[in-house]
């Protein structure tokens, strides 16, 4: 069963967001991105997501609640 996310504290950041890199990983098919609150701290995923043309989306927060990564494989 999917698990609801509460949208609002996440929409607020939408604004102020900045991509800071992109994985290094090599994949052709990865398009990850960091965010300015992605750091050496734990970042927990709490979307996981099957896309219509079959890739893995997964969003991540960091401890502060700070969206931190955009992981698309």
């Amino acid at each position: 069963m999917a698990k609801f996310v509460y949208a609002a504290p996440y929409l607020t950041q939408l604004g102020e967001l900045r991509v800071v890199g992109e994985c290094e990983c090599g994949e052709p098919n990865c398009h990850t991105i960091k965010f300015q609150h992605f750091g050496e701290g734990a970042s927990v995923a709490f979307v996981d997501h099957h896309t219509e043309d079959g890739r893995m989306l997964t969003i991540f927060e960091d401890e502060a609640g700070m969206l931190s990564e955009l992981e698309v494989i």
